[in-house]
């Protein structure tokens, strides 16, 4: 007998067609895990996340010494597919767990914007505006 394959779901960050995707997906699926893009270091408090709030929420993952400050916003919303796989995972009984590295890691020391499309775009000069004639 051939183990399950994994089924992974390309999501679009607040994207309300995402979102009911994700939901129907996993509602469909009844998966015994979700894996979700969110900070690893935040699984001990899963749990928090499924108390009574007021959407958006938001998860701040960082790292802050003498000479370093590293971290990021993990933004959730009703419309967000990463809240859908979160409460409809809960829903039908799926363990939950965040799988990206928390902003803290090693691996972001060199980046100034973990988000951005590139490494060096903050460090990119801009082009210089040209007058109207």
């Amino acid at each position: 007998m051939q183990a399950p394959q994994p089924h992974i779901v390309g999501v679009r960050h607040h994207s309300p067609a995402c979102a009911r995707l994700v939901a129907e997906r996993i509602r469909a699926l009844r998966p015994a895990h979700v894996l979700i893009e969110g900070p690893a270091d935040f699984n001990e408090r899963l749990d928090e996340l499924y108390l009574p709030h007021r959407l958006p929420v938001a998860i701040y993952s960082y790292l802050s010494g003498d000479d370093t400050h590293r971290g990021s916003w993990s933004p959730f919303a009703e419309h967000s597919p990463e809240w859908q796989a979160l409460t409809v995972a809960r829903e039908v009984g799926a363990q939950v767990r965040f799988i990206d590295l928390p902003a803290w890691h090693d691996a972001f020391s060199r980046m100034e914007n973990r988000y951005a499309t590139w490494p060096t775009r903050s460090t990119r000069s801009a082009p210089k505006p040209t007058s109207a004639r």
